[in-house]
């Protein structure tokens, strides 16, 4: 079996997993159990592992409504899941806000 077929193979059986329920840094966890860590360290690859990067965001992430966030370096997207999520969070956060003082303002 050539490389192009133990990647079909591989991608096949990928295609059938149900991703419903699967961390969000799923990706990040299959890339290290593929890739030795001497290959990675030798690339100069690293993973941030999901509590330091989730940190990190809402640390530096203050206003989420009105930045915007970047990561060129994205690799297996553990930065960017993080952002989405307290994005989301604040967005319903937010509209919480909203609906709460408009029920206020109607019993007034």
């Amino acid at each position: 079996m050539g490389g192009q077929d133990v990647i079909r193979a591989l991608a096949r059986r990928i295609a059938r997993f149900d991703w419903t329920n699967a961390p969000p840094d799923i990706a990040a966890i299959l890339y290290e159990t593929v890739i030795p860590p001497e290959e990675r360290r030798t690339l100069g690859e690293y993973y941030t592992p999901a509590c330091l990067a989730r940190t990190m965001v809402r640390e530096l992430i203050d206003d989420p409504l009105n930045q915007r966030v970047l990561d060129p370096a994205c690799g297996s997207g553990t930065f960017i899941a993080e952002a989405v999520g307290h994005f989301l969070e604040a967005a319903e956060n937010f509209y919480r806000d909203e609906e709460d003082e408009r029920d206020r303002q109607d019993m007034a």
